[in-house]
């Protein structure tokens, strides 16, 4: 099914040697607010405010999940 909206969000995980980290995590929805998909991406900064304005970008833009690393890796690089 074709997602209507995606939302993302930083969620804060452990981490072994940090103690934790944050990570992303999307959800998309159909034309009726039902979930219909998810993912998490763990583990991309200890920096809560960049991987939030991350977040806040990925839903601004509508990102579909299959360009996320793509678009992540401008920020990395």
């Amino acid at each position: 099914t074709k997602p209507c909206w995606i939302r993302y969000q930083p969620v804060r995980l452990y981490h072994p040697v940090a103690g934790f980290s944050y990570g992303l995590a999307g959800e998309w929805l159909d034309e009726n607010r039902k979930k219909v998909g998810s993912l998490l991406l763990p583990d991309i900064s200890c920096d809560y405010i960049f991987v939030s304005r991350l977040a806040t970008k990925c839903t601004a833009q509508q990102l579909d999940p299959d360009q996320l690393l793509e678009f992540l890796d401008h920020f990395f690089i």
